[in-house]
């Protein structure tokens, strides 16, 4: 239970008795941080895995993503889209627990289906992120193509090959390119 708080938050709740272990809450007011949820595994190294959680900017400020430790739900990294305005949609999917640049530590990837490329410029293009969770810098931006990361996904790495793996969706792909 508890009072609203327009920060917003993600709840890890215990899968054996349902009772909810930590909170992480939004960095500010009007965040309405938990759109988006994902495990993180253990980006800050001390044995317990972490989460993020992300909100879509619809109809809040600015589009963000928190990292939290497993531990104690502190913040490890806060994340906002670019160009900080709202309808970017930065933090409309997550997903994490993978370490895609084979540094050791997990990272985190982020959708952001309507981030324009600059500001101002109304023709929606769309972008998706992916975080290290070593530093929090930005490994890697895929982008700009419409609605590019409405939903991200990430999975282990396959046979013959030493990457994990990140998954993008792009509804409006052209096939072949044309």
């Amino acid at each position: 239970g508890g009072g609203m708080d327009s920060r917003g938050g993600a709840l890890l709740v215990s899968g054996g008795t349902g009772s909810v272990l930590r909170v992480g809450v939004g960095e500010r007011e009007g965040d309405a941080l938990g759109y988006s949820v994902t495990g993180c595994g253990d980006i800050d190294r001390d044995g317990a895995p972490d989460f993020a959680a992300g909100n879509t900017d619809l109809l809040t400020p600015r589009g963000v993503v928190r990292v939290f430790s497993g531990t104690t739900a502190g913040p490890l990294y806060t994340w906002t889209g670019r160009p900080p305005e709202a309808g970017n949609a930065f933090g409309r999917a997550l997903a994490g627990g993978y370490d895609i640049d084979r540094d050791g530590i997990p990272d985190v990837v982020v959708g952001a289906p309507g981030e324009r490329e600059t500001p101002g410029n109304y023709n929606i293009y769309g972008a998706a992120y992916v975080f290290s969770g070593r530093d929090g810098t930005v490994i890697r931006r895929e982008g700009p193509s419409e609605l590019l990361g409405n939903d991200v996904a990430a999975a282990k790495p396959q046979p013959g090959s030493p990457f994990a793996l990140f998954f993008l969706t792009e509804p409006y792909y052209a096939i072949g390119g044309t």
